[in-house]
């Protein structure tokens, strides 16, 4: 048995071993964040326009950094969920993802730099067919 096949059985007989106990809950201020910032996603997401979803994300990172200024030390910079916790960042971090999310259904990014257009040719010259001969006096 090679390395690979074995730490491969190992880890797909270990999915899903890690379960917490209760769900997983917010602090004061990741409460009082989600609840003010996810009727904002919905509403732009169900207006399918994408003023409204850039003016979301604006006021989602408003509205985060407005928070994150009124938590404690140990809360404004915490990065990551632990099984029994999800603070501020979190919460930003998953409706920012969200919004993106609709926004990139909206308008996909260009994934190349679309061809420009000739430039304007000047009218063509009047062609004459054939030749002029001059009556010559005698």
């Amino acid at each position: 048995m090679s390395w690979d096949t074995s730490f491969e059985e190992f880890w797909n007989s270990h999915k899903g071993v890690i379960k917490t106990k209760r769900p997983l809950k917010r602090c004061v201020l990741a409460q009082k964040l989600y609840d003010l910032i996810t009727p904002l996603c919905e509403e732009a997401i169900q207006s399918q326009s994408l003023l409204k979803i850039n003016q979301t994300k604006l006021r989602i990172q408003d509205a985060y950094f407005s928070h994150r200024e009124m938590a404690k030390g140990s809360h404004r910079n915490y990065m990551s969920n632990r099984p029994s916790h999800i603070c501020l960042y979190a919460v930003y971090e998953e409706a920012f993802m969200t919004i993106k999310n609709a926004e990139l259904q909206l308008q996909p990014p260009l994934l190349f730099i679309p061809p420009s257009e000739p430039p304007a040719q000047p009218p063509a010259k009047p062609q004459v067919a054939g030749i002029f001969l001059e009556e010559l006096d005698e």
